[in-house]
């Protein structure tokens, strides 16, 4: 089952490919993450908000940890160990945890998602439901930018070629196009009092070393590749949040603990979640944001 959507997500990165290679053959231009440490775990000082909504996707739900018990959190793969818990918990605050695995700005933050033959409501729907929250976290992106079937491709084929470029600037636009649009809604519904939103940017989930990683089956210069490609995001989602007054980045460093450290806070290959943070991950994004209340 597993090779099977491997291979389907590698068939779709290829479509992908193909059309870019289509594109740059009429002569179409196409215009052109760090995941957070921080601080020791502690409180905030400042009163804490009566409202903080937790939005995003399988980073922020906290994938291949124990899910916790509310609605849809088996379904969304949420856990009761995620980051948001981390934030609530140093704000002296509950959490509505909306995020959920798989989900993309537009299929998931302000449009609805389908998971697992489930139609769920737009997170941004359920977090505007009974008002306006005075606090959002929101880690969202990385499957816009089809990073886990970039990274796949890479593992099990090859990839860093001038056409694959072009395809992450092509997707990397869109994101641009969706965190802004994204945002905009919840300007629109704050009806003037927008809350305070944080932008997560991604961890890099291995480091530029070539290591057990690049032993298996990345070469070093794949790896050279995806670090360029994990920085342009987190430049897209940093630039676009700084068009927002209200809103603002949060960048993620898991330097010293990628995959082959002695200390790793992301899950292993052979994993379910394969590179997500682990509980020890979690809490260190938890505290990036925490270090910016």
């Amino acid at each position: 089952m597993r090779m099977t959507r491997i291979a389907n997500s590698i068939r779709r990165f290829a479509s992908l490919r193909f059309l870019i290679v289509g594109a740059l053959a009429v002569g179409i231009f196409v215009p052109a993450v760090v995941f957070a440490g921080g601080p020791a775990n502690g409180t905030v000082s400042s009163p804490p908000p009566q409202r903080y909504v937790a939005l995003g996707d399988s980073v922020a739900a906290g994938a291949g940890l124990a899910t916790a018990n509310n609605d849809n959190d088996g379904l969304c793969g949420r856990s009761s160990r995620s980051y948001p818990y981390v934030v609530a918990e140093a704000l002296r605050t509950n959490v509505e945890h909306y995020a959920c695995t798989g989900a993309k700005i537009d299929e998931g933050i302000y449009d609805s998602q389908v998971r697992k033959d489930t139609q769920l409501f737009p997170q941004l729907d359920r977090a505007f439901f009974t008002g306006t929250p005075d606090l959002i976290t929101l880690t969202a992106g990385a499957n816009d930018a089809r990073w886990a079937e970039t990274i796949q491709a890479c593992y099990i084929t090859e990839c860093g070629s001038t056409v694959d470029d072009y395809a992450m600037k092509v997707l990397r636009t869109d994101i641009r196009l969706e965190l802004a649009y994204a945002l905009h809604q919840i300007r629109s519904r704050s009806e003037g009092a927008t809350p305070r939103v944080m932008v997560s940017g991604y961890y890099a989930p291995f480091s530029q070393e070539v290591n057990c990683v690049s032993g298996e089956r990345f070469t070093a210069g794949e790896v050279a590749w995806l670090h360029t490609q994990h920085v342009e995001l987190n430049r897209a989602i940093q630039e676009t949040a700084a068009k927002f007054t209200f809103a603002e980045y949060v960048p993620i460093d898991f330097s010293g603990h990628e995959l082959c450290s002695d200390d790793p806070w992301v899950q292993s290959l052979a994993s379910f979640s394969p590179l997500h943070p682990t509980v020890e991950g979690q809490q260190a994004i938890g505290r990036a944001f925490i270090a910016q209340l």
